[in-house]
């Protein structure tokens, strides 16, 4: 049941354990209670919590990641910040009925359109995929417009009632030196002193839960830079990344295949994980010509790479990368001489049966690439979620 109009006081977003949907929400302190009111709801709707009622630091942690500071949701003219991987809260009509609840998703990939103009409000028509982490769709793919989309931003912190609230719940529990960690600075500005931006919706969308989405965002997308930005920027380095190959392919008989085909000189690396039964390779030129070359031959849909045993080659990042190469001085030797090394790359053409063969592996490949990229995503929402319950725990001043 939506509030069309901003009411003083709800400063704060509570996931409500019957429907797991993040409502804007003010706290209420009495006594040993805590009670959470819903902005747009009636009293019967309050959730009521007493502080005698809590029995383990499982169930404390469980109350404080239901909690996070609000955000206001996006306009139209500000899809430019919106990037894929980040982490949003969004609007899904997921019962029916005229309420719109709002769950957290990730972004996969954003097709960008020109803004229409209409006396002189902007309307953006760019679509978003997002991947549902929690609700009645979560682990779906959907896509969706900017209405509806809340960004996540800040740090969120406990506020002052609810850190009231946990000290009497640690007084209670008689293990204040174990349960909850004294700390000799607490923050409680952010959560209840700043007032609604204009404009947001009722159920605007902020972070506790996954405290500090763009915390989370950046540290998922650095994993991925770092992994990727191999060195300090030098426009003469051009790389590229290969996926798939088999872990015993030397070095030297993948440029040198490359170099047979294209006729363009590089370097190859070949890195294999002990954890996954394929390497991952990287390419460097001098130029974007030649990269573009090369791309060009290995990424052609009328014939795949295969390995001597018919593993296909696979490229997932076609995007252009530049810098310097710093943690080999030379490519990869396998240490284990006893193994039998892969000299043999081939070309198969489409319309044979090898080529259906390797067409078949390739897509389960990328299949699994993007399960293990959301599980990924699931990881590092998660893990951020306890370390910041711990976080806010080392907020509370013992009592």
């Amino acid at each position: 049941m939506a509030n069309p109009r901003k009411r003083k006081g709800y400063y704060l977003e509570y996931r409500a354990s019957d429907d797991d949907s993040w409502y804007s929400v003010r706290l209420v302190m009495k006594g040993q209670t805590m009670t959470v009111k819903y902005e747009g709801y009636t009293e019967e709707c309050d959730e009521v919590f007493h502080a005698g009622d809590f029995k383990s630091k499982e169930e404390v942690d469980e109350l404080v990641k239901r909690f996070r500071s609000v955000s206001p949701q996006m306009q139209d003219s500000e899809c430019g910040s919106l990037k894929e991987g980040m982490i949003v809260c969004v609007g899904c009509n997921a019962f029916g009925g005229e309420d719109m609840l709002f769950y957290d998703a990730v972004i996969e990939a954003i097709h960008n359109v020109d803004h229409s103009f209409c006396n002189g409000e902007e309307e953006c028509l760019c679509t978003f995929v997002i991947s549902w982490l929690h609700g009645p769709k979560k682990g779906y793919l959907t896509d969706t417009g900017i209405e509806g989309m809340c960004i996540l931003k800040g740090v969120a912190q406990v506020g002052p009632k609810i850190a009231s609230f946990l000290k009497l719940v640690n007084r209670n529990l008689g293990k204040s030196s174990c349960m909850l960690t004294a700390a000799s600075k607490y923050e409680i500005s952010a959560s209840e002193g700043s007032s609604c931006e204009n404009g947001g919706s009722n159920l605007s969308m902020i972070s506790s839960f996954e405290a500090s989405f763009h915390s989370t965002n950046s540290k998922y997308s650095r994993l991925w830079e770092d992994d990727k930005d191999l060195g300090g920027q030098c426009p003469s380095s051009h790389f590229m990344f290969i996926e798939n190959l088999e872990r015993n392919l030397l070095p030297l008989s993948f440029r040198d295949f490359i170099h047979e085909h294209t006729s363009v000189p590089s370097q190859a690396y070949i890195l294999p994980s002990p954890s996954m039964p394929y390497a991952r390779g990287i390419i460097v030129v001098d130029s974007e010509d030649k990269r573009q070359k090369i791309l060009q031959f290995l990424d052609n849909p009328a014939h795949l790479i295969v390995s001597s045993t018919g593993r296909p080659l696979v490229i997932t990042e076609r995007k252009l990368r530049h810098g310097m190469i710093k943690m080999w001085s030379g490519s990869y030797e396998p240490q284990d001489m006893c193994l039998v090394m892969d000299k043999d790359l081939m070309v198969v053409q489409s319309g044979t049966e090898a080529y259906e063969r390797a067409k078949k592996l390739k897509d389960l490949f990328l299949e699994f690439m993007s399960h293990q990229r959301l599980l990924y995503k699931k990881f590092s929402v998660e893990e951020m979620m306890l370390l910041q319950t711990q976080q806010q725990f080392n907020q509370i001043i013992d009592v």
